[in-house]
């Protein structure tokens, strides 16, 4: 899914078939990350009556995390946005912290609203060795790494 497919709200929310809403609050450039991706962002979490949980940008650094490591509505909103976009995200419960929710500090099936910065993503590509072989002596050598990662930090 991309956000062309996607018609804004009357707020300028987008939502998506499985619930999450979004608003674009400055656009990007870059690529998209996706599965595999590691990404630098800032970030905050509040609760639906505005309070912080817990925030990148009050800390001053931002954070680096591997998408697989995220919630599922977190993680779809990052693989619809651009490096350097900023975006406000909604996230029913379910696809937040579930049923569980983190004791102490997300209620059970508690919405939660992000803002994300994405600033980069750090891609890998399956590392390939290639070999040089010498036919006459049955012997062969590693000769360098084929492919290597790519970043846009």
């Amino acid at each position: 899914m991309q956000v062309e497919d996607l018609v804004p709200d009357a707020d300028g929310f987008y939502t998506t078939r499985s619930g999450l809403r979004f608003q674009i609050l400055a656009g990007g450039e870059g690529p998209k990350p996706t599965w595999g991706d590691t990404v630098r962002l800032h970030y905050s979490t509040a609760r639906p009556d505005g309070t912080v949980i817990d925030s990148s940008f009050e800390r001053g650094e931002p954070d680096v995390m591997a998408l697989r490591d995220v919630v599922r509505g977190f993680r779809e909103a990052l693989k619809l946005m651009p490096v350097g976009s900023r975006y406000k995200v909604i996230v029913p419960g379910k696809l937040a912290y579930g049923r569980e929710g983190i004791p102490g500090l997300v209620g059970p099936n508690e919405t939660l609203t992000f803002i994300i910065h994405l600033h980069g993503i750090e891609r890998w590509i399956p590392l390939s060795i290639c070999f040089d072989i010498d036919v006459s002596t049955r012997s062969w050598q590693v000769a360098r790494p084929c492919s290597t990662g790519t970043s846009w930090w």
